[in-house]
């Protein structure tokens, strides 16, 4: 499945076999999942010692706020 970032979310094209709900809420939790990859990655990078598990118990806004606090970028 192809996949494109953009300014707000991430967005997966229309697969015809979910509805829109259930695409809606897939793009959702593959955003929040590329969010917590991404701070996953800049904890191991800063040598930061994180129980990365707890990440999922962020709301996405909370991971959007981690990873502008960490990196100085805001999420895509």
């Amino acid at each position: 499945m192809n996949t494109e970032l953009t300014a707000t979310a991430t967005t997966t094209k229309m697969n015809k076999d979910l509805t829109t709900t259930e695409q809606n809420l897939l793009n959702e939790l593959n955003y929040k999942a590329k969010l917590i990859l991404n701070l996953e990655r800049v904890f191991k990078d800063k040598k930061v010692p994180v129980n990365t598990k707890s990440l999922y118990t962020f709301s996405t806004a909370e991971l959007e706020t981690v990873q502008e606090i960490w990196t100085g970028e805001k999420a895509l």
